[in-house]
């Protein structure tokens, strides 16, 4: 699916969605990541919108982690000049290429820990972080019933 195939441009209800069968991967590889890519792609608009472009066997794919926002698809594609397959993947494998140039995620509970002990600090960096876990204040009203 590219851009061509939603002409309204509307977002896709998550029933629809998941119906639209867009490919899914389940784990990016290494090989697939394109510096000239990612370094065309604003670092705080991957995280927030949860969409990476990757190469994959010489193939442009945007990956997102909500096959319903149509729109991050479409800008992806405009930003880059160039449409390519639609595809979904968990989120934290979308910031993951990207997590050494993100702020570091560390729970609430160490936080103190963190800052005081020095001893402590690289043991802390290096745990494994919590996985991301999409929040937004205001609930969207889907147009569609469910």
């Amino acid at each position: 699916m590219n851009r061509s195939d939603n002409q309204g441009g509307a977002a896709l209800p998550p029933a629809a969605a998941a119906d639209a069968g867009l490919p899914r991967v389940e784990r990016i590889d290494e090989a697939w990541l394109d510096p000239a890519l990612l370094e065309s792609v604003p670092v705080e608009w991957v995280r927030r919108q949860e969409i990476l472009p990757v190469r994959r066997d010489g193939v442009l794919w945007l990956l997102a982690a909500d096959a319903s926002n149509v729109q991050a698809y479409e800008d992806l594609s405009l930003l880059l000049g160039a449409d390519g397959v639609w595809a979904t993947a968990p989120a934290d494998e979308i910031v993951k290429p990207i997590h050494d140039r993100m702020p570091v995620r560390i729970p609430e509970a160490l936080i103190d820990e963190w800052l005081s002990n020095p001893e402590r600090t690289r043991e802390i960096l290096d745990m494994t972080s919590t996985p991301l876990r999409r929040e937004q204040a205001v609930e969207q009203m889907s147009l569609w019933e469910e």
